[in-house]
Parts: structure tokens; C-alpha cells; sequence
């Protein structure tokens, strides 16, 4: 009931936003008997017999979400049928594994003000030790509606409210219709990011699979802390040193090598018993070699796919990557505990080996510096020079460098004050995790058809400041539930203004200088993040955990604020300038950086090898 009332406000908007409802009447449903029937069957469970045979109802249960299942696959012309599929399978992955019954969190159900009786069927209980109890009814909304939901829920939701929108023409979801399957048609990047999900997913199997290893030798978070320096450390000085060579050598062999070293590090870890100095090494080693070949993914991009497709597929990367945040630690989880740490990292070297293999295999254009008779200390300083004269790579790395040290306080307080300021158990931390991964997985399959509507540069700085509010009303609430709602908004925040500065820095640099652009990014982003850590120890224990969270998204809102401020719409090509001021990288010289209303904006064009001779 409180899906269809959030459902019905929805559609409500639909006409305040210029839709038609008399364009649904062209609408051709199939198997809609299937729905008809999965919803008469929640009915009768839930109102009709709910005192019946438990194992019957709940069998019952798990029938009605396959029905639904089938009408929303025989539907999948409809816009954001995909949304709603994924909804659907959360739900059913926790309804089927929890004895068909939904597993609803004991807090939410108090904050609803709602009960279980005894001998009554519902579809959503409170249930003892449940499995995968972040898919579950973790969120509540109190009088007077009296409801809890899940992540599914929401999903639901908000995939039928993009279709309805879509479906009539509103202006309130611009439409994105074939942004991730025209990709498709782009064989090459299909592969080398088929690569980069596969070896992402088996880093964070990997990840946790250490973690728990030195937990359970040291007792110690500093060993973790040790880990997390040797990796971010290394690859922070990585970033700045290895950007020459994406600009020189093939970008192609050097992502092929990097994750051959990388599976041979993880290899060296099964021969003996591996001590603490062991995995230390094996994460300096991976910190190196992601420095070189993230940036040589995110440089070779604009070479497989037009400019129009740029956007798509950063967001195709960024699902990919968050979708392996949430389910790799889980895979990591089981895997540990059934065979054992040398599985993990069996695993994980053979991702790497894989992802080596499809890299390899991919057609990527050549551009190759070596032998012009520049040496890589001259590329160095060369790329040095242009980063810090351009205009738009200046701002966005100042940008981005605050917001990882927001980011950096966040990260190592949030867990601290949910389950000491908040007072939630340790299963929390997953339900927590989970939304803000949900909510980044739904910012990126927004971002496409954002980017449509509008510039990168605003995008951007919504994005952050949204981020940002987030943060800070979360750091004063008193339970969990707002908590996780605000992190579902915050994580697409998060993912839009991720896809926007990358799509920025691809579009407006040029390629011989676009390796050691995002290589120097990654080093910049690595530094903040360890000096944003450094920060977070100090204020949590100087100010406490809920002002830590507030200082972390004021930083959010400063950077935001400061992207606006320093990234101003340009004028357009035939606006008339004042004597003396020129384009530069199709911005105004001396004046803040503009942003092009769209990728295929008309922009003056300087020579940057002539910029930097200047």
C-alpha cells in the first residue's frame, strides 16, 4: 500500500510536467494475466487467508514474484522495465532465502509503529538471523501511513514512475532510450570493459578476503590502516610518475601488462605462508600497477566509442564498478569461509589473468611518442605544465581534491557512528553500505540521460552540493532509517558527479596529453584521500562523531559551490567578445571556467603544444 500511494503522487506529476496520460491508450501490454494473477495472490495471503498453512502462504509468496517476474520480462519495451526487474529480484533473492517471507528490520517495524502478531501470515516479518537482511524492509515511514519497504521497493517504484513519465512525454525524466545499448554496436570497448568488471570483481572478493585474514592475525585495525597506505601510497606516486607512459607507449600492452604483474603478485601469496610484510608488498604492488592501467582505460575510452557515447559508457563503468563493490565482498565473505584465503586469491589472479587476455584482444589505435626524441622526465614536465595552464584540468583537480577529503573524513567515521552515536549493530554496517551502493548503481544508469538535459558542469556541481546536504542532515539524525534514505541519494550524487568530471576531462583534453591528465588525477585523488583519513582521526576524537560527519559534508558543499563558481557556461560561439580577450581550450582566458552547453558545442581550439611553449 505505501509502494502505491508514493506510486500515485508520481503520477500525479505527470501532467504538471507537460504529459500525456492519452498516450498510455497506445500502450500494448503482454501477459498481463500474469500481474492480474500475482497480485490476487498477495491479496488472498495477505487479507484473505492469513492464518492458513505457513509453508503453503509462503510458497504462495514466492509464485506471486515470479509471476510478476514474467510480466515485467515479456514487457521489456517499456522504458525502465529494467529497473523494475532489478527491484523484483531483490526482493525475491531475500523473500526465497528467508523462507518466503520478507525480512524486515526490528527497527524499522518500531519506528512504523507496526506489530507481528502471532499465528498471522505477513509478507514482511521480523525475522531472527536473517540472510541477506539488507535486501529486506530496513526503511519505515511512521503515521500515519505506518509502512516499512525495501531497496526493492524503491526500485520498484521508481522504475514504474520513469516509465509512466516516459511513456507520456513528460519533461521530468529526460529520456536516455538506448544510451547503454548502443554500446553494444562498440565491440572493442565491450571487451576491454568486459575486462575491467571482470578484474574489479575479483579485487573486491580479494579485498575483504584480506581484510579478514589480518583482523583475525593482528586483532588490529592498524593492520589494516598499514594495507590501506601501502596501496593508496604507492599509487598515489604511481599516478604522478607512470603518466608519461600512458602518452607514450600503447596504452593496449601497458593495461595487458598491469594485470599480468598484478596476477603475479597475487600468485607469489600461495607459494608458503604468506606473513603480514607479504600481503603489505602484494598491496604496494596492486596500488602501482592500478595507477597505470585505470588511467589507460579512462585515456583510451574517447578512442573506441563517438563523443556522443562518452557519457554511456562512463556510466557503464561506474554500474560495473558498484555493482562489484556490493556483491564482491559478499562472494569474498562465502568464499573464505568455505575454502579458504588461498581461494580468494586463486580468484582474484585468475580475474586479473582474464582480464589481461580480453585486453589484449582488443583493436585499440595506436599513439605511440616513443622515438620523437622527447624523454619521459620532458613528458613529465611537460604534462606537468599543461595540467596547471588548461583551464578546466586545474579546476577540476582542485574540485575533486576537496571532495575526496570529505569523502576521506566520511569513510572511516560513518561505521563509528552508526553503531556507537546510532547505537546499531554490526549487520547495520551492510544495510548502510548497501544504500549508498544502490544509490550510486542508480545514479549511473541516470547519468546518461541527464547529460542530456544538462551541461556536465552543472550536473556536477549538484551533484556534489547533494552529496554534501546529505552528509550533513544524516549526521544529525537519530535513528538509522534517514540515515539510509539520505545515503541512497547521496550515492547517486555521488555516481553523477563521478561520470561528469570524468566526461569532462575525456571531451576537452586532448589525446596526447589525456594519459597523464587522469594519471596525475589519481595521484591527486590518492593524496587527499590519505590526508582526509589523516583529518577524520583527528576530529573524531577532538569533536565527536556527528560534527566529524557535518565538517565532511560542509566540505562536500564548499566543493560544490566552488565547481559552480569556477565552471560558468562559456559564451556561445557567435556571442561578440571584448577587445583583447580570446578563446583558450574554448574558454575565456583570465576569466572562470566555462563549461560547453553539450559535448558537440561549436569551441575555439588552441595548439596545446603551442599553449605550453608560451
Amino acid at each position: 500500500m505505501l509502494i502505491l500511494i508514493f506510486l500515485a503522487v508520481g503520477i500525479c506529476l505527470v501532467p504538471l510536467f507537460g504529459g500525456d496520460f492519452g498516450r498510455l491508450a497506445d500502450l500494448r501490454l503482454k501477459m498481463a494475466w500474469a500481474l492480474f494473477l500475482s497480485l490476487l495472490i498477495q491479496i488472498v495471503i495477505i487479507s484473505v487467508v492469513p492464518t492458513g498453512p505457513e509453508r503453503l502462504l509462503a510458497a504462495a509468496h514466492v509464485i506471486s514474484y515470479l509471476l510478476a517476474g514474467l510480466f515485467v520480462i515479456a514487457n521489456r519495451h517499456i522504458p525502465g522495465w529494467w529497473i523494475m526487474a532489478l527491484g523484483g529480484v531483490t526482493n525475491l533473492v531475500a523473500i526465497g532465502t528467508n523462507g518466503g517471507v520478507m525480512p524486515a528490520s526490528a527497527a524499522a517495524f518500531h519506528s512504523a509503529g507496526l506489530a507481528s502478531p502471532n499465528g498471522v501470515f505477513l509478507n514482511s516479518q521480523v525475522v531472527s538471523s536473517p540472510t541477506l537482511s539488507f535486501l529486506g524492509d530496513i526503511f519505515s515511514v511512521g503515521s500515519p501511513i505506518h509502512g516499512v519497504f525495501s531497496i526493492g521497493d524503491l526500485l520498484l517504484l521508481f522504475g514504474s514512475i520513469i516509465a509512466i513519465h516516459l511513456l507520456c512525454g513528460s519533461r521530468l525524466i529526460p529520456s536516455g532510450s538506448g544510451e547503454f545499448s548502443g554500446l553494444l554496436k562498440h565491440g572493442q570497448f565491450v571487451r576491454l570493459w568486459s575486462g575491467l568488471a571482470v578484474s574489479n570483481l575479483g579485487d573486491w572478493i580479494y579485498g575483504l578476503a584480506v581484510a579478514v585474514v589480518l583482523v583475525r592475525r593482528t586483532g588490529s585495525v592498524h593492520a589494516l590502516a598499514i594495507l590501506l597506505i601501502c596501496q593508496v601510497g604507492f599509487g598515489a606516486v604511481a599516478g604522478f610518475l607512470c603518466g608519461p607512459l600512458i602518452d607514450r607507449f600503447s596504452r593496449k600492452l601497458l593495461m595487458a601488462l598491469a594485470d599480468v604483474f598484478r596476477a603475479a603478485a597475487l600468485l607469489f601469496l600461495l607459494f608458503g605462508s604468506p606473513t603480514q610484510i607479504h600481503y603489505y608488498v602484494v598491496a604496494a604492488v596492486l596500488g602501482i600497477f592500478e595507477a597505470l592501467f585505470l588511467p589507460s582505460f579512462q585515456a583510451s575510452i574517447p578512442n573506441l566509442v563517438p563523443d556522443e557515447r562518452i557519457v554511456a559508457a562512463n556510466a557503464l563503468t561506474a554500474v560495473t564498478f558498484n555493482f562489484s563493490v556490493m556483491i564482491g565482498p559478499l562472494v569474498g565473505g562465502a568464499l573464505i569461509a568455505k575454502l579458504g584465503i588461498h581461494a580468494v586469491i586463486a580468484v582474484d589472479a585468475a580475474s586479473f589473468l582474464l582480464s589481461a587476455i580480453l585486453v589484449w584482444s582488443t583493436v585499440l589505435s595506436a599513439h605511440s611518442r616513443e622515438g620523437e626524441g622527447s624523454s619521459a622526465w620532458s613528458d613529465l614536465k611537460e604534462g606537468v605544465r599543461y595540467s596547471l595552464r588548461t583551464p578546466l584540468v586545474r579546476s577540476i583537480f582542485f574540485v575533486t581534491g576537496v571532495v575526496m577529503i570529505g569523502a576521506a573524513i566520511k569513510a572511516p567515521l560513518e561505521p563509528l557512528f552508526i553503531l556507537k552515536t546510532l547505537h546499531q549493530p554490526a549487520s547495520s554496517l551492510g544495510l548502510v553500505g548497501g544504500a549508498w551502493g544502490l544509490g550510486m548503481l542508480f545514479g549511473s544508469a541516470s547519468a546518461p540521460s541527464l547529460s542530456k538535459r544538462f551541461s556536465r558542469q552543472d550536473i556536477l556541481w549538484v551533484s556534489i552540493v547533494t552529496v554534501g546536504a546529505a552528509v550533513m542532515l544524516a549526521s544529525r539524525s537519530p535513528t538509522l532509517t534517514p540515515v539510509l534514505l539520505l545515503w541512497l541519494i547521496a550515492g547517486a550524487g555521488n555516481a553523477m558527479g563521478t561520470i561528469a568530471y570524468e566526461t569532462l576531462l575525456q571531451q576537452e583534453t586532448p589525446n596526447e596529453f589525456r594519459g597523464r591528465v587522469f594519471a596525475a588525477s589519481e595521484g591527486v585523488l590518492n593524496i587527499c584521500y590519505l590526508a582526509g583519513v589523516a583529518i577524520a582521526g583527528l576530529l573524531g576524537d577532538l569533536i565527536g562523531f556527528r560534527w566529524s560527519l557535518m565538517v565532511a559534508g560542509a566540505g562536500f558543499i564548499i566543493a560544490g559551490f566552488l565547481s559552480q563558481r569556477l565552471m560558468t557556461a562559456p559564451p556561445r560561439p557567435d556571442t561578440k567578445l571584448p577587445d583583447g580577450v580570446i578563446l583558450e581550450h574554448g574558454y575565456l582566458q583570465g576569466v572562470p571556467l566555462a563549461l560547453p552547453p553539450s559535448p558537440t558545442s561549436a569551441r575555439v581550439q588552441t595548439d596545446p603544444e603551442e599553449e605550453i611553449l608560451t
